[in-house]
């Protein structure tokens, strides 16, 4: 067995940590990583679940459908705050917003090995019917381009 880790598995809506990654977080701590899951929308029910299987919890900002700069900014700097200061070995980020905003975030602040879990395309990819949808899918792909490499 490797060392123990410090895993931050990052998601966009925290009920998503247990209806779709639970297995995989009690897999962590079973093997004796530390595991803090990071989401929006979380509350005092989906903490106390997570801290039975053993991983903390730590609301973030995230505005999953806002397609404001300023929120995503405010969600950047939120994360790259928070990943220096809890220092991971690992962050697992899913979902495109938290792949996007989480990975950037682990590259500024804190030298974490950087994982993506991307489970399909998404609306940005497969409803494009307007010319606004199809410059936000090229701003899409580039961000998850640039947040990849």
């Amino acid at each position: 067995m490797s060392a123990p880790q410090h895993v931050v598995v990052l998601g966009g809506y925290a009920p998503s940590l247990l209806l779709f990654r639970a297995p995989l977080i009690a897999g962590l701590v079973a093997r004796g990583h530390r595991v803090t899951a990071m989401a929006a929308d979380g509350n005092d029910a989906i903490a106390a679940r997570l801290a039975q299987l053993g991983a903390g919890f730590e609301p973030i900002p995230l505005a999953r459908t806002s397609t404001h700069p300023g929120d995503d900014l405010r969600t950047l700097a939120h994360l790259r705050a928070r990943f220096a200061a809890l220092a991971p070995d690992v962050v697992l980020a899913y979902t495109a917003k938290p792949v996007i905003w989480g990975l950037w975030a682990a590259r500024l602040g804190c030298r974490a090995r950087r994982f993506a879990l991307i489970t399909g395309l998404g609306r940005t990819f497969t409803e494009v019917t307007s010319p606004k949808q199809r410059a936000l899918r090229r701003l899409v792909a580039s961000l998850y381009r640039s947040a990849l490499t």
